[in-house]
């Protein structure tokens, strides 16, 4: 999911993993990251992971374009 983070400084995410870049999610105020749970957790993580993130919405799809 994507989603932009409004917290006030920079903020590690461990249970998290940035996809794009295939690491620890590490959170810069006003940057928007592609997110998931990282591997090998067994409970279910919230997404996105608290209430300093707002989702992404995905742009819609114009009609008749294919």
């Amino acid at each position: 999911m994507k989603a932009t983070f409004h917290g006030d400084a920079t903020t590690t995410y461990a249970e998290y993993i940035d996809v794009e870049h295939s690491r620890t999610l590490v959170a810069e105020p006003g940057e928007t990251y592609d997110i998931a749970p990282a591997s090998g957790h067994v409970r279910e993580l919230p997404m996105p992971p608290d209430d300093r993130w707002t989702p992404v919405k995905a742009p819609a799809a114009k009609k008749g374009q294919d």
